[in-house]
């Protein structure tokens, strides 16, 4: 359930014809922290040298979330965007 949810969550948010988000850089990080972590797991070898500012904030972003199971990631995903654009879930006219 929470897959498909999940799925439906990553396509409207690919899907050009839908409103951009608005959203700042912290939840920025956190949609890619939570993809990331439900698609790949927990984040493997060190964090990027600090004068890479962008991967370095990107991958401890990530780790911050390792803990959380795949369907947890998932779920905090689709809570976010729900957040974020509450009626994306609700079918175009």
């Amino acid at each position: 359930m929470v897959e498909q949810e999940f799925k439906a969550a990553l396509n409207y948010i690919k899907d050009s014809k839908n409103p951009p988000l608005d959203t700042n850089n912290e939840q920025k990080l956190d949609f890619y922290a939570l993809f990331k972590q439900s698609t790949d797991g927990a984040p493997k070898g060190s964090a990027p040298s600090r004068l890479k500012v962008v991967e370095r904030a990107k991958f401890m972003a990530w780790k911050a979330r390792e803990k959380l199971t795949k369907e947890q990631a998932m779920q905090e995903y689709v809570n976010l965007l729900t957040k974020l654009a509450p009626n994306w879930k609700k079918p175009k006219i």
